[in-house]
């Protein structure tokens, strides 16, 4: 599968994603550490731009040194600055040299290959994670918001409450340790192991981050604005957490109209809708 065609594809099948059915899904399979990220998908898609594969294309030189200055200049503009040259208008020793390549090809707008020959891995950033995880959720069977298990929504009271309380200087791996010591927690741990439920609580945290949910004002993520999911900017250099819960503080406090797009009429969650 190429590039342009995995984000034809993701357009289909947002087209056709049911945002209560997706939310659904994903707060009944936190207790059982069912992470969706069809949710995370959805919210990414709606200020996701499309665009064909394209790269940034500087002219030869004849200086080596020059050219990475130049194109490492024209990285530093804003992402929409920037002068792209879609795969189709390359010329043809350039277009070969990606296609013979296409894995490690990426896009300049999303940081996705230009071809990808496997299935992709689920809860990545690229175009072809994405569309596998809301696929796979579109054709899932449907939960209807009363039926959810009672206790995954006390898990994730939980972890907004925990969020909600906060101190201003709190940042996300504050609130990570914090959760680590509740006792939804502990039992993952004795269902499974200790790495496997710390992955499950970073891709609840961050998906909250997709959700519009945890943010800054300078960083506000895919529910407000389109950046390149799969090269976001980071905290710190060897920071592994997601854009952009990576710079959240506790003084930003939980973002209310991003909590009652998602979760406004659910049991539990309303109680920090009234709180926040």
């Amino acid at each position: 599968m190429t590039h342009d065609e995995a984000i034809q594809q993701l357009l289909a099948e947002y087209k056709i994603a049911g945002k209560e059915e997706l939310t659904n899904l994903f707060i009944d399979g936190i207790s059982r550490g069912e992470i969706h990220f069809g949710i995370k998908v959805y919210s990414a898609m709606k200020h996701f731009y499309e665009h064909s594969f394209s790269q940034i294309i500087i002219s030869d030189t004849g200086d080596c040194l020059k050219n990475d200055s130049l194109l490492a200049n024209e990285f530093k503009k804003p992402l929409f600055d920037r002068r792209y040259t879609s795969f189709h208008n390359m010329d043809k020793h350039k277009q070969q040299e990606i296609m013979s390549n296409g894995i490690s090809s990426p896009c300049h707008i999303c940081s996705s290959s230009f071809s990808y020959p496997v299935e992709a891995e689920f809860g990545e950033n690229d175009i072809y994670s994405m569309l596998q995880c809301l696929r796979t959720d579109n054709q899932s069977d449907t939960i209807d918001k009363s039926l959810i298990a009672v206790e995954s929504l006390e898990i994730l009271y939980s972890i907004l409450s925990t969020l909600l309380q906060a101190k201003d200087d709190d940042n996300i791996r504050t609130i990570f340790k914090k959760l680590k010591k509740q006792e939804f927690f502990k039992s993952w741990k004795k269902s499974l192991d200790m790495v496997t439920a710390e992955e499950w609580l970073q891709d609840i945290l961050e998906i909250l981050g997709w959700l519009g949910i945890l943010h800054t004002e300078k960083h506000k993520g895919a529910f407000y604005e389109y950046y390149n999911y799969g090269n976001p900017q980071l905290s710190t250099h060897n920071s592994d957490w997601d854009y952009p819960v990576d710079f959240w503080r506790g003084k930003d406090g939980l973002d209310k109209e991003a909590l009652m797009f998602w979760f406004e009429g659910y049991p539990k969650i309303n109680e920090i809708l009234n709180m926040s």
